[in-house]
């Protein structure tokens, strides 16, 4: 992985394409990318900045609970650690989503195999509620 860290890209964005195809299509990334389809909710789009940033120190760590970058991150930002649960909460489930990339490289190249439509970019941010609950977040308490 690189020394430095860039935000994710976010957009809003939505497709005729079935999300399962998508999400098959998502899946083919190398590992330091990502591409992730979420719901499209304002607070889940809130965590998904301190999600990033804790994903990426627990995987420098050699802590994640995930295999993947991405499926960490959906763990943080649902709060939990059942990927099921990940899944059922924040997971992409209709034609409109969000979609989150590591680069703007691989939102390109995604866009040109999926032909999804891409709206309004999103702005990250640290929100200090938000960043401080996902961290958080399906971590063990003892």
């Amino acid at each position: 992985m690189e020394n430095h860290v860039k935000k994710p890209v976010v957009y809003f964005a939505s497709s005729h394409v079935p999300v399962n195809d998508l999400l098959r299509e998502s899946a083919q990334t190398s590992d330091n990318e990502f591409i992730l389809l979420l719901k499209n909710d304002k607070s889940i789009l809130n965590r998904v900045l301190p999600a990033y940033l804790n994903s990426i120190v627990r995987q420098n760590d050699g802590i994640a609970r995930a295999k993947t970058l991405r499926m960490e991150m959906l763990l943080f930002i649902a709060k939990t650690m059942r990927i099921e649960t990940a899944i059922r909460v924040c997971g992409a489930s209709g034609y409109k989503f969000m979609i989150v990339a590591s680069s703007t490289r691989v939102l390109t190249e995604f866009v040109k195999k999926t032909k999804i439509r891409l709206g309004k970019k999103c702005t990250l941010s640290l929100d200090y509620n938000e960043a401080s609950s996902v961290s958080y977040a399906g971590l063990p308490t003892e």
